[in-house]
């Protein structure tokens, strides 16, 4: 195994990278189990604790897409697995022996089966335009390809918070974390043309994971022209209707540009 750390001629210490075969060979022996693992403990923790603990330099190119919106930095993950799982080998990875590369981070967790982009493309927090900017970079929002479509979500969910840490639910105005909240198409996405996925100011909003996304999703509830909010009788659970008329709004305010996609989900999802 290769020596991260060198002697300069000057008699300093040098700090060298480890060879990308040897990282993407070591990295070729762990399962997508190990690696969610470390993913896991990441999400489950704080950041800063995390990067104590493997010892790591800071993420600032790759970072991996999860299925819930949010991004996990693909260096911290690498290095982890490296160390948690390879200790004698790695034992001297530290901030400045290990960067993050394609040869070295992103390919190795492709390879994996995770999702993994360019923060050129996941930047915080982005404006209208700038939002706008990052959905035109995409070369085809409706390409079967699971990793753009994530990037898009990240870029209207960005959209959506405008950089802060929590925001309110659409339908029941109570004030979230952002991980509670989800950045919902209010028309159906797979149904909307390539200039609704771009009408950022309308085409999404934000509900909460404790009901109303769900009851939204599954038509059981929707809005009308004049803010109303639609009602489903079909829903029969008595948990979920003490959930629906206790907690849903009976009225909203609906920008004018939204109208047309709330008339949309009426007529189509909406369980009359």
């Amino acid at each position: 195994m290769a020596n991260a750390n060198s002697v300069s001629p000057d008699g300093g210490r040098k700090r060298n990278r480890f060879p990308a075969d040897i990282v993407t060979s070591k990295f070729k022996e762990l399962s997508h189990a190990q690696i969610e693992n470390i993913i896991l403990e990441y999400e489950s923790g704080s950041p800063s604790k995390f990067r104590l603990k493997y010892n790591h330099g800071q993420a600032r190119k790759f970072f991996i897409l999860r299925e819930n919106g949010l991004q996990v930095p693909a260096l911290s993950i690498v290095t982890a697995c490296l160390k948690k799982y390879f200790p004698v080998e790695f034992a001297n990875v530290g901030p400045g022996t290990f960067r993050g590369e394609e040869r070295t981070v992103k390919a190795p967790l492709e390879n994996k089966g995770f999702s993994v982009v360019d923060s050129n493309l996941s930047a915080n927090p982005p404006n209208f335009e700038c939002a706008v900017k990052k959905l035109d970079e995409l070369d085809e929002l409706d390409k079967k390809c699971e990793a753009a479509r994530r990037v898009e979500q990240k870029v209207l969910r960005n959209y959506l918070l405008q950089g802060q840490s929590n925001g309110k639910c659409f339908f029941c105005g109570r004030e979230f974390l952002e991980v509670f909240l989800h950045a919902a198409h209010i028309k159906k996405r797979a149904k909307c043309t390539d200039k609704e996925k771009r009408d950022l100011r309308n085409i999404g909003m934000l509900n909460c994971v404790f009901g109303c996304d769900q009851l939204y999703e599954h038509g059981y509830i929707s809005v009308d022209a004049n803010g109303k909010v639609a009602k489903s009788r079909k829903l029969m659970n008595e948990t979920e209707k003490r959930y629906m008329k206790s907690v849903v709004r009976s009225t909203v305010t609906v920008p004018v540009g939204q109208r047309q996609y709330f008339a949309w989900h009426l007529k189509n999802k909406f369980e009359k």
